[in-house]
């Protein structure tokens, strides 16, 4: 007969983890590598970082099909806590309709335009040229001849540049012209004005694939290390405006603003604080991303700048126009 008072081994059989658990650490996971991305972009993420934090977030709402249905409604709110969170920090789209609400689009006259040409089609300058901003900056210029016509005909000075083109009326004096293959930069008085386009970017979504990694890696170093020696020059110019000496640097980043920021190169991107609408620039019909934008330098006489800054859409282009408005 067994003895009932003998010590008998209790059972070591571990319960399984719950899906939901592995689940909940897939989300977090998965929201907290776009939160690091975007927000300390550090080189080796430049794969995602490549594309717009509001897709990512976005593309993270269908993490609800991975777990089971009966609790998808527990699991929806999940994700759009970690949307709204991650996104909050992470993606401008968001803060979109607020700007709106609270701005409204100008009638103002415009400060500023910046459009890439589409190749060189003077169809695409005119159209940013006609609309009389005291400074227009263009980027895959027509031809020298095409740029100094237009410039005539609408009463600027033209400074021309293969990607980078500056058509002013802001004076009729320009003190200092640097003229490279990939950007022009002007001094006028106090003002320094520089239209750029930088090294394209690479359109690949093979994420499996090391190679991915590793070359968006180096296009985004390649492009950054080509800003901060344009930089070097602007701020050069900007030394001998004197005290206070302004930039405004605007063209064709071809990074979206998570990849390259303003502020890593001491100025303010305008977009990001009084952009009035979907800020978006590329492509012309689908514009998903905002790779044109127009940069100036913070702390000075600009730093209480007010005028609004839209998108629109253009009739030649591949790329949306940037407009910045007078206060």
């Amino acid at each position: 007969m067994r003895n009932q008072g003998s010590d008998q081994p209790e059972s070591t059989v571990k319960p399984k983890t719950s899906l939901s658990k592995i689940w909940l650490t897939l989300v977090g996971s998965y929201y907290f590598l776009i939160l690091v991305a975007f927000c300390l972009s550090p080189d080796l993420l430049a794969g995602i970082t490549a594309l717009p934090a509001i897709g990512w977030i976005t593309l993270g709402l269908g993490l609800i099909f991975f777990t089971s249905f009966s609790t998808w409604r527990k699991s929806g709110l999940v994700l759009i806590k970690c949307f709204l969170v991650v996104g909050l920090l992470t993606s401008e789209e968001l803060y979109i309709p607020l700007r709106w609400l609270m701005h409204g689009r100008s009638n103002a006259s415009i400060a500023y335009i910046s459009l890439n040409c589409a190749g060189g089609d003077p169809n695409v300058a005119r159209e940013a040229v006609s609309r009389g901003a005291d400074v227009v900056f263009l980027q895959e210029s027509p031809s020298k001849t095409e740029t100094n016509a237009l410039a005539k005909e609408f009463g600027y000075l033209a400074f021309w540049g293969v990607d980078g083109s500056i058509l002013t009326r802001v004076s009729p004096v320009v003190d200092d012209v640097i003229s490279e293959q990939d950007f022009v930069a002007i001094r006028q008085g106090d003002q320094v004005f520089v239209s750029l386009r930088l090294i394209p970017p690479q359109f690949r979504l093979d994420y499996w694939s090391p190679d991915l990694w590793q070359s968006q890696r180096i296009n985004l170093v390649d492009r950054r290390d080509q800003l901060r020696k344009i930089m070097d020059q602007a701020w050069a110019l900007n030394k001998k405006a004197g005290e206070y000496g302004t930039i405004v640097v605007a063209g064709d980043f071809n990074a979206i603003p998570g990849q390259i920021r303003a502020r890593d190169f001491n100025l303010h991107d305008l977009g990001s604080t009084n952009g009035v609408n979907w800020g978006g620039s590329a492509v012309n019909d689908y514009p998903l991303a905002r790779i044109d934008r127009v940069w100036v330098t913070p702390d000075n006489s600009l730093n209480s700048f007010r005028g609004k800054v839209v998108t629109e859409k253009t009739k030649y282009s591949d790329h949306r126009m940037v407009i910045v408005y007078k206060e």
